[in-house]
């Protein structure tokens, strides 16, 4: 007897019946209540982000030295001209274009850090530091950057008369902005230096320039020039130039009307004096020239 197996407890799916499309008239009720309900959130944004008292208007400018909190000024309200995507204006206080500020103003030469802060709703606080130039880092080109105590060239300078800066030279390296021209130690050393010259010689440096690999030569504003070595103490070094400056016999050049005087051989001190018709070299012990 052949048995067919029944499904008990089984049931069939049920076919759900086809939901008829939308009507073109449905469609068009439709697509008209988006746009509604689109050009009602465009309306909003547009005219709440122009409420008046949710506008940028005021900046204040804090820090710095020598740049003008104006030139900061002019520049983030630059910034703050315009809209975004046509819409929202770049015052309103919700949305400012914070870090664009940030960095038109970071990309003004000599500035350091940048610190952008909204206080309410209608100021922003500009907080700013800049790089403090010491020196100048100068080419065979004579084209020059600003330097910092730490070493590093920022800005273009512009042609600079008289003495206001030192100027640094690195034999044939050529100068470039942003990267370090002398390491910190070195500058250090040579305008603590400088400064020695200036309190007990009244010698005032113009160029400080890197020779061979460790000569340093000065030149001063009357002209004249002392070489260093940097393998010995700068400041044993100047002390023997002070020794042999304030001999009898070299007490006439402490004016700084010598030629050359060369310190990079110990306490043996070479010296070559100006003279309008010959150069004559002579040689002074930084011991023997003090009368000992």
């Amino acid at each position: 007897m052949n048995m067919r197996r029944r499904n008990i407890g089984k049931k069939r799916p049920v076919r759900k019946p086809k939901q008829a499309p939308w009507s073109t008239k449905q469609q068009l009720v439709i697509g008209g209540v988006c746009f509604f309900v689109i050009a009602l959130i465009l309306a909003a944004v547009y005219y709440g982000s122009r409420i008046e008292r949710m506008q940028i208007t005021d900046i204040e400018v804090i820090g710095g030295i020598t740049i003008p909190h104006s030139e900061i000024e002019s520049t983030v309200r630059d910034q703050l001209q315009g809209t975004f995507f046509l819409l929202v204006p770049r015052t309103f206080s919700l949305l400012y274009p914070k870090s664009e500020i940030q960095e038109a103003v970071q990309y003004i030469d000599r500035v350091k850090q940048v610190r952008v802060e909204r206080n309410g709703l209608q100021k922003i606080i500009i907080a700013f530091e800049e790089h403090i130039p010491v020196g100048l880092w100068c080419g065979v080109a004579e084209q020059c950057y600003f330097l910092e105590r730490n070493g590093l060239a920022f800005g273009e300078a512009p042609t600079l008369d008289g003495t206001a800066f030192i100027r640094f030279i690195d034999g044939g390296v050529e100068p470039a902005n942003g990267v370090i021209g002398f390491n910190a130690d070195f500058m250090r050393d040579h305008l603590n230096l400088s400064e020695l010259f200036v309190r007990e010689l009244d010698l005032y440096v113009a160029t400080i320039e890197k020779q061979a690999e460790h000569d340093v030569d000065y030149t001063f504003t009357t002209g004249g020039s002392v070489k260093f070595s940097q393998t010995a103490d700068l400041e044993t070094s100047f002390n023997n130039l002070l020794t042999v400056l304030q001999s009898d016999d070299f007490v006439h050049l402490s004016d700084g009307s010598f030629d050359y005087i060369d310190l990079r051989f110990g306490d043996k001190v070479f010296v070559n004096e100006k003279v309008v018709a010959t150069s004559t070299t002579e040689t002074a012990t930084s011991s023997d020239a003090a009368g000992e």
